[in-house]
C-alpha cells in the first residue's frame, strides 16, 4: 500500500510538472502572438490603376543553381511580393521560375530560352533580379542597376529605377533578342531572419522597386504604348494568361454562368421558377449538408416570392440576382436568416440526451436521413416546428432531429463543454440509465488513477470506469501551430504554392498541419469537410487559438482559409501575403470582408 501511494505521488508529482511546463507554454505563445498582433503592419497598397496594364516580367536569379541559399531565398521571396505590387496597381505580373531550386544562375541562364519566355509573355518591362555578390563567406553591399536589353528604354528605365532605389548605374549587359526595355538588379545584401514582427527586408524591397517601376512609367505611357503596338500588334496577355494568383472573375459573369448551366435560354417561364430555384441549390453549395439553404417559391401577382430559409444569407441574395439575369423582372425575397430567433423564444444551444437519434432533411420521420447524433452531442438550434429542432451539429451536418431526444442548454454551459477537454466514450457506458455508445464524447470534469469524471448533457457529474473513455486534449493538438504560423507572416502569396517561399492560403493551412504530424486534404473546401464543429457564422465566442477557420462566398462555395492565432484574430494567406487579420470590428486589423464570409471554425 505504502509504495501504491509513492507511486501515486510520483505520477501527480509528474503530472504538475507537466501542466507546469505546458503552462510555460502557453505564456510563450501568448507573449509571441500579442507581440505579432502589435507589431504587424498591413502592407502598403498600390493605387489601382496607377501603371495601366503594363505586363511587368521579373527574373529571380540564383548564385548557385540547384544550391539557393538565404540570399537567394531573400530575393525570391522579393520576387513573390513584387509580383502583388504590380497586380495591385492594375499591371500584369509575370515570373520567369518561382521555385528556389530551379531558380537560375548568371552561368546557367538560358538566354534564348529567357528571351521566348519574355516574348511569350508579350511584356513591356523585363526585371532581372540578381542577388547580392558573395566572396568567401561574405555578401558584398554593390547594389547596382544596368540596362539589359538593345531597346531605346532600357537606359532611361535604368537610370529611373538605379534613382529611386538610391543604387549605382552599372555597364550595360545586353540579352539578345530580349525585346522589351529590361534592367538588371544587384539586389542588396540583407539578413533573411529578423527580430520581432515588423515589415522584412524582401517586403520593403518590393515596395521601393514598385515605386520606381511606377515612376518610369508615369510619365511614359503614350511612349511604352506605342512601343507595344510596334512589338506586339495582337492585345495584351490578360492576367489569367500569366498569373499566379487564380483571377475572380465580375460578379455579374459570374451569375451569368451559373444562370446558363441551370438554363441555356432567357426569359424564365414563371412556373418553372422553383425548378430554377431548385438547381441553383444544387449546383452552388460546396457541400449541401453543411450549409443550410432551403429556397421555396411561390407566385403572386405575376412576380416571384423567395421563401424558405438559409444559414448563408449572402446566398439569398445571389439567388435574387440570378433570377434577375434568368429574365424574372419581379421579385420579392422574403428568405428567413438561421437562427431564427422568434421561434427558438431565445435558445440557441442544446445536447443530446438519447443514445442515438438520426437526424431528416425535413422535420418529418420520412424525410432523408442526413446523419446520427450520439449522446451528448453539442448542438446549434437553427428553427423549431412542430415538435422538431433544425440543428447544426459537431460533425458540421444540419438536420431536423425529434425535440424529445435533446435537452436545451444556456450559453454557458454550451461554450464551456465545448472548450473543455473532453473524454470519447470506448466501449458503451451506463450513464442514469442511459447507454453511452463507444464514440461519444462528453466534457471531462476530472481523473484519479482510478476513475474518470465526466458532464453529462443535465450538466451533473458522474464517475465512469477510467479505462472506459480516453481523455482527449484538442488544444494539445492546436496549439503547436500557432508559432509555425506566425513565422510565416509575409511569406508572398503564390497560388497553389505550399511552402516557406510561397503559399496560398489553403497550402499554408496544409503545411502547418503536415508539420505536426496531423495530414489534411490539400483544399480549403475539402479541409472544411473535415474536424469538429466549433464556431459558426453566428456563434464565435468559442473560437480558440489554432483552429481553422473557413470563408464563404457569395455563391456558396468555400473559398478560403486560415488559423486563429486568438478568438477574435487569424493568420492567413492572401494576396500579397501572409498577414493577420481581426474579425472584430473597430481592431487596427480588421477586415470587413472577412468577417463578412465568415462560415465557420473547425477543430482539430
Amino acid at each position: 500500500m505504502k509504495q501504491a501511494r509513492q507511486l501515486v505521488a510520483v505520477g501527480l508529482g509528474l503530472s504538475l510538472m507537466g501542466m507546469g511546463c505546458a503552462g510555460q507554454t502557453d505564456r510563450g505563445i501568448e507573449k509571441a502572438v500579442d507581440q505579432a498582433i502589435r507589431e504587424f503592419q498591413p502592407g502598403w497598397q498600390p493605387q489601382r490603376g496607377e501603371i495601366g496594364r503594363l505586363v511587368v516580367f521579373v527574373v529571380p536569379m540564383t548564385r548557385q543553381a540547384g544550391r539557393p541559399d538565404d540570399a537567394d531565398r531573400l530575393t525570391l521571396l522579393t520576387a513573390g511580393y513584387f509580383y502583388h505590387m504590380v497586380r495591385g496597381g492594375s499591371g500584369i505580373p509575370a515570373m520567369y521560375r518561382s521555385d528556389a531550386d530551379l531558380l537560375p544562375s548568371p552561368d546557367t541562364l538560358d538566354r534564348a530560352d529567357l528571351a521566348r519566355t519574355a516574348s511569350a509573355a508579350k511584356c513591356d518591362l523585363c526585371i532581372i533580379l540578381d542577388p547580392p555578390e558573395k566572396t568567401g563567406s561574405e555578401a558584398i553591399f554593390r547594389p547596382t542597376v544596368r540596362a539589359a536589353s538593345s531597346e531605346p528604354l532600357s537606359q532611361p528605365f535604368a537610370e529611373t529605377v538605379a534613382n529611386s532605389l538610391a543604387f549605382a548605374v552599372g555597364p550595360v549587359d545586353i540579352i539578345d533578342e530580349l525585346h522589351a526595355p529590361a534592367i538588371r538588379i544587384q539586389m542588396p545584401a540583407a539578413a533573411l531572419a529578423q527580430h520581432g514582427f515588423a515589415a522584412p527586408p524582401h517586403r520593403l524591397m518590393a515596395e521601393r522597386l514598385y515605386r520606381a517601376i511606377a515612376a518610369f512609367a508615369a510619365g511614359r505611357r503614350e511612349v511604352l504604348a506605342a512601343s507595344r503596338s510596334t512589338r506586339w500588334p495582337q492585345s495584351a496577355p490578360s492576367a489569367v494568361d500569366l498569373g499566379a494568383v487564380r483571377p475572380m472573375r465580375p460578379e455579374a459573369e459570374r451569375i451569368m454562368t451559373i444562370v446558363r448551366t441551370i438554363r441555356p435560354s432567357r426569359d424564365l417561364p414563371l412556373d418553372q421558377a422553383a425548378w430554377f430555384c431548385d438547381m441553383f441549390r444544387r449546383t452552388s453549395l460546396t457541400d449541401a449538408t453543411t450549409i443550410y439553404f432551403n429556397p421555396q417559391v411561390s407566385i403572386e401577382e405575376g412576380g416571384v416570392v423567395l421563401g424558405g430559409a438559409t444559414t448563408a444569407p449572402a446566398l439569398a441574395r445571389t439567388l435574387e440576382r440570378a433570377l434577375k439575369r434568368a429574365g424574372v423582372e419581379r421579385i420579392r425575397n422574403e428568405m428567413c436568416c438561421l437562427p431564427e430567433d422568434g421561434r427558438l423564444d431565445g435558445q440557441r444551444f442544446a445536447a443530446v440526451t438519447v443514445s442515438t437519434v438520426r437526424t431528416y432533411n425535413r422535420p418529418s420521420d420520412l424525410g432523408n436521413v442526413q446523419t446520427q447524433l450520439l449522446y451528448g452531442e453539442l448542438l446549434w438550434l437553427l428553427d423549431h416546428c412542430d415538435g422538431w429542432y433544425l440543428v447544426h451539429a459537431s460533425d458540421g451536418y444540419w438536420g431536423w432531429v425529434r425535440q424529445e431526444a435533446v435537452h436545451v442548454i444556456d450559453r454557458s454551459q454550451f461554450e464551456s463543454s465545448l472548450n473543455s477537454m473532453q473524454a470519447a466514450v470506448l466501449r458503451a457506458i451506463e450513464v442514469n440509465g442511459t447507454r453511452v455508445p463507444a464514440g461519444a464524447r462528453l466534457p471531462l470534469v476530472g481523473q484519479t488513477p482510478w476513475n474518470t469524471s465526466i458532464r453529462t448533457p443535465f450538466g451533473e457529474a458522474v464517475v465512469v470506469p477510467r479505462g472506459s473513455v480516453r481523455v482527449i486534449d484538442d488544444f494539445a493538438t492546436t496549439r503547436p501551430r500557432i508559432l509555425p504560423a506566425l513565422e510565416m507572416l509575409y511569406v508572398p502569396y503564390v497560388f497553389g504554392a505550399r511552402s516557406p517561399l510561397g503559399l496560398d492560403c489553403s497550402g499554408m493551412v496544409n503545411n502547418l498541419f503536415d508539420r505536426s504530424g496531423l495530414p489534411i486534404a490539400r483544399d480549403a473546401t475539402q479541409q472544411f469537410l473535415s474536424g469538429k464543429l466549433v464556431a459558426t457564422r453566428w456563434h464565435r465566442d468559442t473560437i480558440r487559438p489554432g483552429d481553422r477557420l473557413y470563408f464563404l462566398d457569395n455563391y456558396g462555395k468555400i473559398f478560403h482559409t486560415g488559423i486563429a492565432i486568438t478568438p477574435t484574430h487569424f493568420i492567413h494567406s492572401s494576396p500579397p501575403a501572409v498577414q493577420i487579420s481581426s474579425l472584430r470590428k473597430g481592431d487596427r486589423l480588421y477586415g470587413g470582408r472577412w468577417d463578412e464570409c465568415f462560415a465557420g471554425a473547425k477543430r482539430p
